[in-house]
């Protein structure tokens, strides 16, 4: 049996693992590199000496003050911070898809080292983080602002899982979810390894996973839907 047929199997099984247990919808992550830890890109801004404690948000005042005539009216402040988070800007968000093709597609980016995809059961990580299983929602149901919970003396520990913000073409075409992490130290393997599992793509089969993806229609102007995209879609082709 093939690399990328023992990879499938082993996805498969996960999957039903999961569905068996109460979670037929998952979330799926993929890494380029196995040794990445779940963490947000904010993490790694930690260690750089130009960071400062009022960091996180002057970000954000930067993005929704310059940005104002580019972000969809009445915006809430947490999907005025999941387009941050799509489009590269340190957040305390780490992407997650509902799509398994989307996932694999990301791990097969850059020159894959070890390419890889996470599952996550969101309800198992936020009985966890709340005690309730059920995904959230910040920016309808959540009680408190992106701002306000930058106020927080104290932030929660660990991570939440909550749904992205259809009205955003990316978001939407990429099926985000994501999860919303309050300790910058505290990875999620770390904090739930009950709710994750870890699935290695052998390097001898990234061709066999590239074929799967160019069958599914999975590509660049797929993934990000906008002249960006369409671009590096085209410029690949062979016209």
């Amino acid at each position: 049996m093939s690399g990328w047929s023992l990879f499938q199997d082993e996805v498969r099984k996960r999957l039903d693992q999961l569905a068996a247990s109460g979670c037929p919808d998952p979330l799926f992550r993929g890494h380029n590199d196995s040794t990445w830890k779940l963490l947000p890109s904010l993490s790694r801004q930690l260690s750089n000496p130009k960071w400062h404690d009022n960091k996180e948000a002057r970000l954000f005042h930067a993005f929704n003050d310059l940005g104002a005539h580019l972000i969809p009216a009445n915006s809430s402040e947490w999907a005025v911070l999941f387009q941050m988070q799509h489009y590269g800007i340190p957040t305390r968000l780490l992407d997650w898809t509902t799509t398994f093709a989307n996932a694999l597609y990301f791990a097969l980016q850059k020159s894959p080292v070890s390419p890889t995809v996470w599952i996550l059961n969101p309800y198992e990580l936020n009985n966890l983080a709340s005690g309730q299983r059920k995904m959230g929602d910040m920016h309808r149901a959540y009680k408190k602002s992106y701002i306000e919970f930058l106020d927080m003396p104290t932030k929660p520990v660990g991570a939440y899982a909550c749904v992205g913000d259809n009205t955003v073409a990316r978001i939407r075409h990429q099926r985000g979810n994501f999860t919303v992490h309050g300790d910058f130290h505290l990875s999620l393997e770390k904090y739930c390894p009950d709710a994750l599992s870890k699935h290695v793509l052998p390097l001898d089969a990234i061709e066999d996973a590239k074929e799967f993806l160019q069958l599914a229609g999975i590509n660049e102007f797929q993934i990000f839907p906008d002249l960006d995209g369409l671009a590096r879609y085209i410029t690949k082709l062979e016209l």
